[in-house]
């Protein structure tokens, strides 16, 4: 219970950075599935608010267009062995440079 007290607190307490709310209630992942298909879902870090599924041994990889960190990320999509970007064998949309 104190823990989540503490979360509470640090979610609704103003601070320099990151300043939305919205980011400092979802930091980390979570993850669900088993090994061939599993499910991803990233908040408020380095993917910026990401949806990853494995599929039959790719990973589709969805970015939606997000303001994180006081930028604006635009949307990609792009399936991938590796889940990344510079491994995609297909991407699309304006986040997405190969």
């Amino acid at each position: 219970m104190r823990r989540l007290i503490e979360w509470f607190n640090y979610v609704r307490t103003p601070r320099p950075f990151p300043k939305r709310w919205q980011d400092r209630l979802f930091e980390g992942h979570v993850s669900f599935g088993q090994r061939r298909f599993r499910v991803v879902i990233y908040g408020a870090n380095a993917m910026h608010w990401a949806i990853n599924v494995r599929w039959r041994g790719e990973w589709w990889c969805f970015h939606p267009s997000t303001r994180t960190f006081g930028k604006r990320w635009p949307w990609k999509f792009y399936i991938s062995p590796d889940a990344t970007p510079s491994g995609a064998r297909f991407g699309c949309g304006p986040g997405f440079y190969h």
